[in-house]
């Protein structure tokens, strides 16, 4: 992961195959304008799904390529 100099496996449960095949499906991070769009892109952006007077939110199943 040194000549893509990314810091992906210092993350705990990241190993070289996982950052390499995030690496590979993202590409280039800078092509987002923020945490949240990346986020949105990877299904990682949490979508209310409240009702009522309850609050509550999930994650996206769209989520990488969809």
């Amino acid at each position: 992961m040194r000549k893509s100099g990314t810091t992906l496996t210092r993350l705990f449960g990241i190993g070289g195959m996982l950052a390499g095949k995030i690496l590979a499906r993202v590409g280039s991070i800078h092509r987002f304008g923020s945490a949240a769009a990346f986020a949105s892109y990877s299904g990682t952006a949490p979508i209310a799904v409240s009702s009522g007077d309850v609050v509550r939110h999930r994650l996206s199943r769209r989520g990488i390529g969809s």
